[in-house]
């Protein structure tokens, strides 16, 4: 660093603690709009942007069994056994079909019981998203039969529940009651797309032609690779002519069903992608307001520096050596408001993640390099926004001007009242599509509190109880007491 450039950050620092109110609110400002944009970003980031970890993520698709309705229109379901095993057996377009059905389970390992969710899936699952157990083995084919004894468990539940002990190869617990023998442990950070909840347990579902229960029954989600050079819609009309053939097989569950496919980030993302991408804009326009503020505070405040900046010149500074003071001045200030803009950021998404029960949003985003790129990106070019203009007026400064202002610090000049009009106008045409959007919002989500259920919702809590498949759910057991 050489001792110029030492000496002009020592001649800012001493300018902001001779007027400390300035930095302070110009920083306080960035940081309010670059938290927000963090926290808005890291939302994003974990939804639109976060790589698929599948092998070849673009031929796998999600197929939905879809019942079309009196009307024509087309509602998405879950699919049952009948169509899985017939999607996989008169398909020639997909060289994959699996299936996962989410279940609440019961692990029990001594004495101690414990709920969590499970999944019970068609054998070949983890090998279409091309996923290896990192300890253990797969499911074999043999493995995948009914009343199966065998399960492979997530990285997280083997961290949790059995501390990370590579012992667990081969170690049985109780599953609803049964005896199971846990084969793997899959690697950290997999998730089944388009699942919720995602589950901690993987067991066999056994479907096959001979095995095929409850034909009525749709809970499952199914996941298709396409062979390659097949298209998404050579895919799906493939299945729906499977679709067809079924509802003559078995009309009275399967006749107004046909299939549909979509990309695994449209099923698992695409009802909130217009949702994320408005409130990004929304928040997008609150920083550039925040950026705004700021440059007009420079703005002000260079004014009342005009003097300072004559003298500077007459002593021989140019004016490539005021911009840039001006720039590190402001790089300082944007500095300060993103390393506080992290820390708001951090805590605003904390509070919004702990009211959220969807895994695709409170799952850590593994190796998120865009995170800390994209703040030192917008932090860098708050800090060239906000000075440039202020600084490039600074410039142009006339001495004669400059110097007789000096002596009357109530008056300004016309080209820096006209900088502060313009900078006035700017920020009340982005102001106004601003809260415009608010009160929508707000509109919007006052008319669905406002929404009837049908009852008096107070004062009234739902229980989920999930009972081990050994008792007979169509027996209707009575409670001691009921």
């Amino acid at each position: 660093m050489s001792a110029l450039l030492r000496h002009e950050i020592r001649s800012i620092l001493a300018s902001f603690r001779r007027r400390p109110l300035v930095p302070l609110i110009a920083a306080t400002m960035l940081a309010l709009g670059i938290g927000s944009n963090m926290a808005v970003f890291t939302v994003i980031s974990r939804t639109l942007l976060r790589p698929l970890p599948y092998a070849r993520p673009d031929r796998l698709l999600v197929i939905s069994t879809t019942f079309i309705e009196p009307d024509k229109k087309e509602e998405l379901t879950p699919s049952g056994s009948v169509e899985i095993v017939q999607w996989q057996k008169r398909s020639s377009q997909f060289s994959a079909i699996e299936a996962v059905k989410a279940n609440g389970m019961t692990l029990r390992e001594g004495s101690d019981p414990q709920g969590v969710d499970g999944g019970v899936v068609t054998g070949g699952i983890f090998r279409l998203f091309g996923v290896r157990p990192v300890l253990g083995r797969d499911f074999s084919r043999e493995d995948d039969v009914p009343e199966a004894r065998v399960a492979i468990i997530s990285y997280g539940l083997w961290q949790r529940r059995f501390g990370a002990a590579t012992t667990i190869i081969g170690h049985t617990v109780l599953i609803d009651g049964r005896p199971v023998e846990i084969i793997g442990v899959l690697p950290r950070g997999f998730e089944v797309a388009a699942v919720t909840p995602q589950p901690d347990v993987f067991i066999p579902a056994g479907l096959s032609p001979a095995h095929m229960p409850t034909p009525g029954s749709r809970a499952y989600a199914v996941f298709g690779r396409l062979r390659e050079g097949v298209s998404p819609r050579q895919g799906q009309s493939d299945l729906r002519r499977i679709s067809a053939q079924l509802a003559r097989e078995y009309p009275a569950t399967h006749e107004h069903n046909t299939a549909t496919v979509q990309s695994l980030r449209e099923a698992a993302f695409g009802e909130r992608r217009q949702s994320l991408v408005t409130l990004w804009l929304m928040v997008a326009l609150v920083h550039i307001l925040a950026c705004v503020n700021v440059a007009t505070l420079l703005s002000a405040q260079i004014a009342d520096e005009r003097g300072l900046t004559a003298l500077r010149l007459v002593l021989g500074a140019g004016r490539k050596h005021i911009l840039r003071y001006r720039l590190m001045e402001s790089l300082l200030i944007t500095t300060a408001g993103g390393l506080a803009g992290f820390a708001i950021g951090a805590l605003a998404l904390r509070l919004v993640l702990l009211s959220q029960s969807d895994p695709a949003l409170t799952v850590p985003v593994e190796h998120a390099w865009e995170l800390p790129a994209f703040l030192v990106g917008i932090s860098l070019l708050s800090g060239v926004l906000v000075a440039l203009f202020p600084a490039l007026r600074e410039t142009h400064t006339r001495l004669s001007s400059a110097l007789n202002e000096q002596g009357n610090r109530a008056s300004s000049s016309v080209g820096g009242t006209r900088l502060r009009e313009l900078f006035m106008i700017v920020e009340v045409a982005l102001a106004v599509p601003l809260l415009l959007a608010a009160a929508t919002m707000v509109q919007h989500f006052r008319d669905l509190q406002r929404v009837s259920l049908g009852f008096d919702p107070s004062h009234v809590m739902v229980a989920q109880i999930v009972m081990p498949s050994k008792y007979d759910k169509s027996a209707g057991q009575r409670l001691p007491g009921s």
